[in-house]
């Protein structure tokens, strides 16, 4: 394995053996991505309708504020980044997924703000994409140690 024949305990159950299929070369990127996809989902559909719930608000939100100008002055986008904060304070469910959401939030707001998104025509589904790669990026890719930490432990 390239990291020193470790299957992290990091990694929840489900992703350490696409990872490891990986390392070993026993299955192809191809074969991994599409395994890695399909505990993903899972693990979006195990977290029910609070994601899209929570996006939808927070879109409701920033479409309201983009009402009049379709753009945004920069004491809106603070204004908004607490708004997302209190959606998701009032919101019930596993606080993970609130987090999760308010991330997913406040990139977009974060890209919209610096200019790496210029057409916020369907917030709630730019919000949910942003959901979905901090999920990846919580439940998989920040659990791996980069090589040269794999390697010193």
């Amino acid at each position: 394995m390239p990291d020193g024949d470790v299957v992290h305990n990091k990694l929840t159950k489900p992703y350490q053996k696409p990872y490891k299929w990986l390392c070993e070369g026993k299955a192809t990127s191809e074969e991994c991505a599409r395994i890695l996809l399909e505990k993903l989902k899972h693990d979006i559909r195990s977290n029910g309708d609070l994601p899209v719930i929570l996006a939808q608000s927070m879109a409701n939100s920033l479409i309201q504020a983009m009402s009049t100008t379709n753009e945004l002055e920069s004491e809106e986008y603070a204004a908004l980044s607490m708004d997302f904060e209190t959606i998701t304070q009032q919101c019930d469910g596993s606080p993970v997924v609130k987090e999760l959401s308010l991330g997913a939030g406040k990139r977009l707001l974060r890209d919209l703000k610096y200019g790496q998104v210029t057409n916020a025509d369907n917030p709630s589904v730019m919000i949910l994409e942003r959901y979905m790669n901090e999920v990846y990026e919580s439940l998989f890719k920040e659990r791996i140690p980069l090589r040269r930490q794999a390697l010193a432990s």
